[in-house]
């Protein structure tokens, strides 16, 4: 979130860092959130929903990538981080026009699995929630 954070300022957009209790959190410690508004209150809502989690390294050699043919793979490479750029690519293009749209962003930790009980306790950083929704997962 540290390293997003000052690209979503660039991209034209106002930025919170949320703590969520371990409550939230199935009992994790240290889970933080970013919140990202470009608001325009005149305008239907859409927000965008991503996360950035990456899959337990336990059972498996998660530090070592590996090469099949012309590919490699690894811990992370790929699941919503590509998802994430191409939205942060979309928004700095348009950072200087008006939108058709009361923009919203919602980065959260963990997998898209366990995500219910964090929507919920971020769902006050994103109201309203009810004309327009668009989520990635």
């Amino acid at each position: 979130m540290d390293y997003l954070e000052p690209l979503f300022n660039e991209a034209g957009f106002e930025t919170q860092k949320i703590k969520i209790p371990p409550v939230y959190a199935e009992g994790k410690t240290g889970r933080v959130n970013l919140i990202c508004h470009r608001r325009d209150a005149n305008k239907p809502r859409l927000i965008f929903y991503g996360h950035v989690d990456v899959v337990p390294a336990e059972g498996w050699n998660a530090f070592e990538p590996r090469q099949v043919g012309e590919k490699m793979y690894g811990r992370g490479a790929a699941d919503m981080k590509g998802g994430i750029v191409g939205l942060l690519l979309g928004l700095t293009a348009t950072k200087d026009r008006a939108l058709s749209y009361d923009v919203s962003v919602a980065i959260t930790t963990d997998e898209e699995v366990s995500q219910a009980s964090q929507l919920r306790y971020i769902a006050r950083f994103l109201e309203p929630v009810k004309d327009a929704c668009v989520f990635f997962t």
